[in-house]
């Protein structure tokens, strides 16, 4: 499997032509939690939110194949990748699937766009003021 070449690194997006309906997805910033590891990303479609673990920073990027990552540095020095759906993937295949680690050639690659999605405005999980707001905070 070839590793997707990624881009557009950012901490909210709204993808039109998600399967089943508009998606929209939030980086969370959830300033009450341990300040070092207090992000995850909030999913919702047309039901109920669903949320990543939490991570010491994320970010929202695309694939050249098409496809929504979810790329996030965790407490164990690895990148988490998920797919859109929210589940572990494989197109990084050193040491174990939806991970790349320091060792990896595409480790400093992708931990530069997850720091440049901080370039946008950070959004606070105080800022939402119920999950039935979502939709309209994204905007």
């Amino acid at each position: 499997m070839n590793t997707p070449k990624l881009t557009n690194p950012r901490r909210k997006a709204t993808i039109k032509d998600w399967p089943g309906g508009p998606a929209h997805f939030l980086v969370e910033h959830n300033s009450k939690r341990d300040p070092q590891n207090a992000e995850r990303i909030m999913r919702t479609t047309t039901g109920k939110p669903k949320f990543t673990t939490y991570h010491r920073r994320m970010a929202i990027v695309d694939g050249d194949d098409g496809k929504t990552y979810l790329l996030g540095f965790t407490d164990y020095g690895f990148i988490s990748v998920l797919q859109g759906n929210m589940k572990s993937c494989a197109p990084w295949p050193l040491r174990s699937p939806g991970a790349i680690h320091k060792e990896s050639p595409s480790y400093e690659e992708v931990s530069n766009l997850i720091e440049a999605a901080y370039e946008v405005e950070q959004v606070s999980v105080d800022d939402l003021e119920a999950t039935s707001d979502f939709h309209d905070n994204l905007t």
